[in-house]
């Protein structure tokens, strides 16, 4: 039992210093804030995740359309409308940061 919660314990505070460390901050940007429908929007990374050997990142899009790993994607809004684009990223142990923009579509 002991040796139960001491390995545990050791695990709890692997995955504690590893979200702490390096820091990672999310940033993206996009070409247009307002656009047509059927307009090309760009979505850019910007991140600063140095120290980590590997990113992953998840754009959600606001239009049930989510993608993974992307570094710089395009997308095409079918309707009109304001949608709250959230891109996340982060490292090997499941440790994300996020930034949101609202997007409007005429």
């Amino acid at each position: 039992m002991k040796i139960r919660k001491t390995i545990l314990l050791i695990i709890f505070v692997q995955c504690i210093l590893s979200c702490n460390r390096p820091h990672i901050t999310a940033c993206f940007t996009v070409n247009k804030s307002t656009a047509n429908v059927g307009d090309t929007i760009t979505f850019t990374n910007c991140s600063d995740y140095k120290g980590w050997w590997s990113a992953v990142t998840y754009w959600y899009l606001g239009d049930t359309t989510i993608i993974n790993n992307g570094e710089n994607i395009q997308h095409v809004y079918s309707a009109a409308g304001q949608y709250l684009v959230e891109f996340k990223i982060g490292g090997e142990k499941q440790c994300y940061v996020a930034q949101t923009k609202r997007i409007t579509i005429q």
